[in-house]
């Protein structure tokens, strides 16, 4: 826990992301939280790490945790809760302690929506953080922008895993008044990067307006524009967590969380537009200095006061122990993945 966490932070902070809202499956015991928020604090990254109850499981240390999880409002990592379905019990708990309160939400999820019941008991509010909100009716949408809640979106994991059918939810979010911050969702899978999230949301938009227009839809959106892309993944991202008087834009009086991307690389000059750059252009190699709270993160192209290669070792022992453990053979070339046996 501790090691994937690390590992995540500092690719983070290597790709120019200073802030991060921090899903986790896994808080099967009250020191897998500590591991993790122990790794955030060694990396030096801002974070919410989101912990709840494990997929699947029952453990009795959930949501109790959260009172001694809590830290100071000027803590650089702090908890709040997180839930793969709405859970009011749960939600008031988190709300005692005022943590921000994060849902996976879709219309994949089994029954009839709990949005209705919520919202008549005034439990949907601004501290409220719905992820992916994939195939969602019309009225969940409008009861979600009703409500005043926030909305994030994954555009490269929606897509890999088949959450979206027919349809973008980004857009469906602004179609409904919200303003949606992108999401990466799952490190493993596609890195942290949220240049590559901007593209595939940007790219996204566009086929689909142009999609809608081409078949005749005269209420079709109008095509996306580089500054509101790069709003989502900044200080719609900061707004989101509650964070947005502190961070998210280079405002006097706000900390000093800022990147510095280069402009003098073969891909990137001869620049002319800073958002179309960044938006369009940039890549993780590109971004020189970052900065956390006034803190050198990365520096002239490298982490700052990082042992890269020592966190190297230890995360590709601790993958071999667990591809041992689960009886998996990895073939460098394999197109798809295997169905594991159960270890003996």
């Amino acid at each position: 826990m501790h090691l994937a966490t690390l590992l995540t932070s500092l690719s983070c902070l290597d790709g120019g992301i200073t802030t991060i809202l921090d899903a986790a499956h896994n808080s099967l015991t009250p020191e897998h939280a500590d591991a993790a928020l122990e790794a955030f604090d060694r990396a030096g990254l801002r974070a919410i790490h989101m912990v709840g109850k494990p997929v699947g499981m029952t453990v009795k240390h959930w949501p109790g945790e959260i009172q001694r999880l809590k830290r100071s409002e000027d803590a650089l990592a702090n908890v709040g809760l997180f839930a793969l379905i709405p859970d009011a019990n749960h939600w008031a708990v988190a709300r005692e302690f005022g943590c921000r309160i994060l849902t996976e939400f879709g219309g994949w999820d089994r029954g009839p929506s709990p949005l209705p019941d919520l919202h008549a008991r005034g439990m949907l509010r601004s501290d409220n953080i719905f992820n992916h909100c994939c195939r969602l009716s019309g009225d969940d949408w409008q009861i979600l922008a009703d409500a005043g809640v926030n909305v994030t979106v994954n555009p490269r994991s929606d897509s890999l895993f088949g959450l979206e059918t027919d349809g973008f939810p980004y857009q469906t979010a602004l179609d409904y008044g919200l303003r949606p911050a992108l999401g990466i969702d799952i490190d493993t899978s596609q890195g942290g990067d949220m240049f590559g999230e901007m593209h595939v949301a940007f790219a996204q938009q566009r086929t689909f307006a142009q999609r809608r227009r081409a078949a005749g839809d005269k209420s079709a959106p109008a095509p996306i524009h580089v500054q509101a892309i790069l709003e989502a993944a900044t200080i719609d991202g900061a707004r989101v967590m509650g964070l947005e008087s502190n961070v998210g834009s280079l405002t006097p009086g706000k900390q000093a969380d800022l990147i510095m991307i280069r402009t003098n690389g073969i891909a990137t000059f001869p620049s002319h537009n800073a958002v179309g750059n960044v938006v369009h252009m940039a890549n993780r190699s590109d971004v020189r200095t970052v900065m956390v709270a006034g803190w050198l993160r990365k520096h002239e192209g490298q982490l700052v006061d990082v042992d890269v290669e020592s966190v190297r070792r230890a995360a590709e022992a601790s993958r071999e122990y667990l591809f041992d453990a689960a009886g998996y053979q990895p073939d460098a070339f394999e197109d798809e993945f295997p169905h594991l046996q159960p270890a003996t």
